[in-house]
């Protein structure tokens, strides 16, 4: 059974075995094929099922929810919040406790996570190529899940002087080009990566530029919804939370210049007001 302590870790770890640890939480992480094929048949049901789980990208456990062993996404849910849970962990571990070889447990997971964002290029690139073309793609699931350790970590590569993500340059050189390229493709896919992008902007938004934050603000009420009875399936849910989390952390930042916005302001209440009955947890409302 999972608490909300941090897993312990054995002080005689090495870099090497961080390193395959780090791979075993991004494979325990990406979206199952069961859970993929919720998404596209039901995605209230899917959305439902992440609600109760987390809150804030972060695993939620609640020991008086009644879970069905036999369902099947229990083993997948189960195998996820355990690896989010170990990665935080690895995060947290305080700087100053050494591995065996010398090493640093949160320094290097985070060294991990960035040189992956920045060397694997090309496979992010095949990811996005492969929703737009809705084609089925390990690739996908991957980055998502890679994506999805970059939320988590937020803490330490938005802080971090040694290890710090450079969210503007990243979103403007990659992420904005791919969520565009994403959001104009006209196939039916489920929006796997496009909801992982809104997420990540969602947690790291508040560093982008006042122009930068005044551009994707209109951008974000696009994916909003404009109906109270448009996706009947839920798929679009996911989705729409997204962009609405993170135009809250555009709106909030506090870079962001309110009367540049003001003429949109009653687009995204309207979008918001009508997504607000969808939502059943209070912590996501």
């Amino acid at each position: 059974m999972f608490t909300n302590k941090n897993v312990p870790l054995p002080p005689s770890l090495t870099s090497n075995v961080l390193s395959t640890l780090l791979e075993a939480c991004w494979s325990a992480m990406a979206l199952s094929p069961q859970e993929v094929q919720l998404w596209k048949e039901d995605g209230h049901q899917f959305f439902l099922n992440e609600e109760e789980r987390a809150v804030d990208g972060l695993p939620r456990h609640d020991p008086d929810r009644d879970i069905d062993p036999a369902h099947p996404t229990h083993h997948a849910a189960g195998s996820k919040e355990a690896a989010q849970r170990l990665l935080l962990s690895m995060l947290e571990r305080p700087s100053g406790t050494p591995l065996a070889d010398g090493s640093h447990v949160g320094p290097h997971i985070a060294q991990a996570l960035l040189h992956r964002l920045r060397t694997d290029s090309q496979g992010q690139e095949a990811a996005v190529q492969a929703e737009i073309h809705a084609v089925g793609s390990p690739e996908i699931l991957r980055w998502d899940a890679v994506y999805a350790s970059v939320a988590i970590a937020v803490g330490t590569l938005a802080h971090s002087p040694a290890n710090r993500l450079d969210f503007s340059l990243w979103w403007n050189a990659s992420l904005l080009p791919s969520l565009a390229a994403l959001c104009r493709s006209d196939r039916p896919a489920v929006p796997v990566l496009r909801r992982r992008l809104l997420h990540l902007l969602g947690c790291y938004g508040h560093a982008l530029s006042p122009t930068d934050l005044a551009a994707v603000f209109p951008s974000l009420l696009g994916l909003l919804p404009r109906t109270h009875d448009e996706d009947p399936s839920g798929r679009l849910l996911p989705l729409q939370v997204a962009a609405a989390e993170a135009l809250a952390t555009v709106a909030d930042a506090e870079t962001f210049r309110l009367q540049e916005s003001a003429s949109h302001l009653p687009a995204a209440v309207e979008g918001i007001y009508r997504l607000l009955p969808r939502l059943e947890e209070d912590e996501t409302r």
